[in-house]
């Protein structure tokens, strides 16, 4: 049944169908399913599923956008005891440095909330300044920074000596075209990682934060 309920889902998501994500859910819901279980169980493998699709181009941009929009009232309407449960990740500041466009950081951001990982949006236009002072405020142990240009990309610099001076125990991964174009870019701005899409940062991040905490010889 839950597999089901998945594959009704993905053909909501995929189809751009609102309404049949909520319809999804609340069979789920009334056939027994707990909300927690909403959330691993169909939610995260369903928008995982679809990242996939994304990666290899069986599905446009605007699909997954929708989708993570459905998802994200979704993860607002389910009760608190799922909402507030989370895996064992890291606690992540995301932002977007300088630049306005915010869809990409609001993608990876569904992604990381839809793995159970707690994410702090900062929102857009900041100034490096800025995305320190709120994974410091908010005792974030990752800082995610997405950029549309490359001019905002090398300011990227400031924002690894600011960490250094004022949190230097807190990671930093970044994504965005520049990084894309460019893989190299993201070691010369003195990021700890990068990842080249939304499906990708949630593995990111979970591996500078891993590696920080000594896990990854486990």
């Amino acid at each position: 049944m839950i597999e089901d309920w998945r594959d009704e889902l993905l053909r909501a998501f995929v189809n751009c169908d609102r309404d049949g994500v909520r319809s999804a859910v609340r069979s789920a819901l009334n056939g027994g399913l707990a909300p927690e279980q909403v959330l691993t169980d169909l939610l995260h493998p369903a928008f995982d599923t679809l990242g996939e699709l994304w990666a290899r181009g069986d599905v446009a941009l605007t699909q997954v956008f929708v989708a993570a929009r459905a998802t994200e009232d979704i993860i607002a309407d389910l009760p608190a005891q799922a909402t507030t449960r989370r895996d064992s990740g890291p606690k992540v500041v995301l932002g977007t440095l300088l630049d306005g466009h915010s869809l990409g950081a609001r993608l990876v951001g569904t992604f990381l909330r839809a793995a159970g990982v707690e994410v702090v949006d900062a929102g857009a236009r900041l100034s490096p300044e800025d995305l320190v002072a709120r994974a410091i405020a908010d005792n974030a142990q990752v800082l995610a920074v997405s950029v549309l240009m490359l001019r905002s990309a090398n300011r990227v610099t400031q924002v690894r000596e600011a960490l250094r001076q004022r949190a230097p125990q807190v990671k930093l991964v970044v994504g965005g075209a520049p990084f894309r174009a460019d893989p190299g870019l993201a070691r010369r701005v003195g990021a700890d990682g990068w990842a080249p899409d939304a499906l990708r940062a949630v593995e990111a991040i979970r591996a500078v934060a891993d590696l920080a905490s000594g896990r990854e010889c486990s």
